[in-house]
């Protein structure tokens, strides 16, 4: 067992679609220290109410609230599994399974929506991401800026019209990851 976390990404090609698989495999950090993170808010709250100081426990409780949202991504992980699964034709993108996100487990996109494809970092979650005009959409997260450009370089190869469609920059191919 590795020490981080990773991502195993695989590529299927289907006659007129392309998946990407997407696994995401804990390290022996993530078994303990997710738990840990897990219990400082309820640690922190018992302390400001054990002692009782208002000011105390308002700081607790912006502290408790703070770690909480720091849990969106195990209680995901929990709730929709280990993988997400992209399946790209020409004409949408579908992801399913874990998006990192805890009420969505399926996004589906028509790729007229899409204006830029890239590897970006958003809301502590890497990955490949869509730009479609005011939002940007992970579509597969826990990538890094390798995998990512793998699966853009498939996905292109695959697809070429969906390149001209999305208009990534040039050297993004070259192999400069542009986000």
């Amino acid at each position: 067992m590795r020490a981080r976390g990773y991502a195993e990404l695989t590529t299927t090609e289907l006659p007129d679609e392309l998946q990407f698989r997407v696994v995401h495999h804990d390290g022996w950090i993530n078994l303990i220290a997710v738990p840990i993170i897990c219990l400082f808010p309820f640690y922190f709250l018992w302390q400001g109410w054990k002692h009782r100081n208002s000011w105390q426990l308002v700081v607790d409780l912006l502290i408790f609230v703070l770690l909480l949202t720091n849990i969106r991504r195990p209680v995901a992980k929990w709730l929709h599994g280990r993988a997400t699964k992209l399946t790209v034709t020409s004409r949408e993108f579908v992801a399913t399974g874990n998006l990192v996100r805890l009420f969505t487990s399926a996004i589906k996109m028509p790729m007229s929506e899409a204006r830029k494809l890239s590897y970006w970092t958003w809301n502590g979650s890497d990955g490949l991401y869509v730009n479609r005009g005011q939002s940007i959409i992970c579509l597969l997260p826990g990538l890094n800026e390798s995998q990512t450009k793998t699966a853009i370089n498939a996905i292109f190869g695959r697809f070429p019209e969906i390149e001209s469609k999305v208009g990534v920059q040039a050297s993004l191919r070259s192999g400069n990851i542009v986000s």
